[in-house]
């Protein structure tokens, strides 16, 4: 991932592909989606949606 031209962080993204009723489109979106989920949690971006006690309201 790159911001305003700098690299702040690099992930690979996975999916399971079967082939019943979907293209490949559809796992090379899935690919990209996983890849940012990675990134955005590389960098601290949503948090809270990474540990479940930032999620009930309780702090570390």
């Amino acid at each position: 991932m790159f911001v305003f031209g700098r690299l702040v962080s690099e992930a690979r993204g996975y999916q399971e592909f079967f082939h019943k009723g979907k293209t490949a489109d559809v796992a090379v979106e899935g690919i990209k989606s996983n890849a940012l989920m990675r990134c955005c949690k590389d960098l601290g971006i949503a948090s809270e949606l990474w540990y479940a006690e930032l999620r009930c309201g309780r702090n570390r």
